[in-house]
């Protein structure tokens, strides 16, 4: 190849630190200033009712598989539990208020089943539920991306601290496309592909689900796993180029939610590589972080390295090779193939390396 390929692969830290409001908070709030989009959806419900402790989508991906796991000892899950007491409540209802119910969950579910919503029975109506909460996202996304002006000027600059003179393959695990310029600039030629593996809010086909791989869900729960959503969505592009020199990081949490992804391109790349000199060129991860706030630059790098840790770490231990799976990190590390890169405000150019 006359230049180099890299497939770069972004999460929600770009889009914030584009200076778009895509975090949760920011559409928990937009949801909240009308009772109509608060109320009229199990998921919305739920998340304004019981916010997730972190402060990301990780963690609302992560509020979903609590809902979505059955415990050993139970035959329910959260989620199944709503239900079961919604149903319980309409069978004892000439004796019962519905000022018993002590969940909010439990209450909207009622009221569904007041209103003749007998396909509450259905665990695919809870999968609807979810559906129409991601429309409501796509809604917001659009409204934020269409009123600010800056997004798309401030994505170019973003990427031109990360990229050199290469092709450029995007995975992006927002449902945003920044990266159609108009006119035309030299990264427009650069980029060869951009995949937006969680769907887009301009064709309202958003997923917000689980790790296929995760095995304490429900019996019923694969429905809410993103391979079966995408299954759904009729895709056969692929969004892997056949050869890269690097796999690029940007604000991504690296969380479990998105492993089976991860797994998938390490494999497709043979990560590991050989173990011999003249082997074919091994590819090189680097993941780039923003210290967005100075004050919390000890705690921002802290989490970056260990997500990083984490993450190279579960792969080692899909590894046929147990041996090779437990020393992979470290032979990355020899070989110089995993970089972490800092980089300054979004008004400069130059990164630190580590």
């Amino acid at each position: 190849m006359s230049v180099g390929s890299t497939l770069m692969i972004i999460g929600n830290g770009f889009d914030l630190q584009c200076g778009l409001k895509s975090s949760y908070a920011d559409f928990f709030e937009w949801l909240r200033q009308d009772d109509a989009r608060a109320n009229d959806n199990l998921w919305a419900v739920h998340f304004l009712s019981s916010p997730p402790k972190g402060s990301g989508w990780i963690d609302v991906e992560g509020s979903l598989q609590k809902l979505l796991e059955a415990p050993r000892h139970l035959s329910l899950s959260p989620m199944g539990f709503w239900q079961r007491d919604a149903l319980d409540y309409c069978r004892d209802r000439a004796w019962r208020s519905l000022t018993t119910i002590k969940n909010s969950e439990t209450i909207y579910i009622i009221q569904r089943i007041a209103s003749g919503m007998s396909k509450v029975f259905n665990p695919y109506w809870f999968l609807d539920e979810l559906i129409a909460f991601e429309r409501q996202f796509s809604e917001y996304t659009k409204a934020e991306v269409s009123s600010n002006e800056g997004y798309f000027s401030n994505a170019a600059k973003l990427m031109d601290m990360m990229v050199d003179d290469e092709d450029i393959s995007i995975i992006n695990f927002n449902c945003t496309n920044p990266f159609s310029f108009d006119p035309p600039n030299k990264l427009s030629a650069m980029i060869k592909s951009v995949t937006n593996v969680h769907g887009t809010c301009e064709e309202d086909n958003i997923i917000f689900g689980v790790d296929a791989t995760e095995k304490k869900l429900a019996p019923d729960a694969h429905i809410f796993t993103k391979m079966h959503r995408k299954m759904l969505q009729h895709s056969s592009d692929s969004a892997l180029p056949k050869d890269v020199d690097k796999i690029k990081f940007y604000g991504h949490s690296l969380g479990k939610a998105d492993y089976s992804y991860f797994q998938s391109i390490f494999d497709h790349y043979n990560l590991y590589g050989g173990d011999f000199a003249y082997d074919s060129p091994k590819v090189m991860l680097q993941f780039y972080f923003t210290v967005y706030d100075e004050r919390k630059r000890a705690e921002i790098m802290r989490d970056a390295t260990d997500g990083v840790y984490k993450l190279i770490t579960a792969y080692g231990d899909t590894l046929d090779n147990k041996d090779k799976g437990k020393n992979l990190l470290h032979k990355l590390l020899l070989e110089g193939r995993v970089k972490i890169k800092i980089l300054p405000d979004i008004n400069s150019c130059n990164a630190v390396t580590l």
